[in-house]
């Protein structure tokens, strides 16, 4: 579809002897650079994923490649949000999983010897999760294992 367009505008525009097109610029793809002969179709389809997620969809593209179509149509599975730091992150999950429950279970006299590691699990998360800063401040947390 794009490849006729781009063979009218050739043909028609204002020099007629240029046989080829190139793309210089990509503004506003959050940082994201692409070949100059990049397929406008994949151009296209990352573009929509940008306007529709931000800064999120560009980055998952730089992870899994501009050409990877299954991939790029599941960013909604892998994209968890956008946080202040790894640790909001891991504070936002363990409150979603209820995860500080447990405490009504323990003896008072046990309770300040039983805790949640949270600084382990934010370096495990780091590990285990692709957290990548944004231009906007705070931490992008995209799920790779998915």
């Amino acid at each position: 579809m794009y490849s006729i367009a781009i063979a009218f505008i050739l043909r028609n525009g204002y020099d007629s002897t240029v046989e080829e097109w190139g793309i210089f610029d990509y503004n506003d793809f959050c940082g994201l650079n692409l070949g100059e002969y990049e397929s406008l179709d994949v151009v296209s389809r990352i573009a929509k994923g940008i306007a529709a997620h931000s800064e999120a969809f560009a980055k998952w593209v730089e992870y899994v490649g501009e050409r990877s179509e299954e991939a790029l149509s599941r960013f909604e599975d892998h994209y968890l949000g956008t946080f202040e730091g790894t640790e909001a992150y891991v504070e936002n999950l363990l409150e979603e999983c209820d995860s500080y429950s447990f405490e009504e279970f323990v003896s008072e006299w046990l309770k300040p010897y039983v805790k949640i590691n949270v600084e382990l699990l934010v370096r495990t998360t780091e590990i285990e999760l692709w957290v990548v800063e944004s231009r906007e401040g705070g931490v992008l947390v995209l799920d790779t294992r998915v």
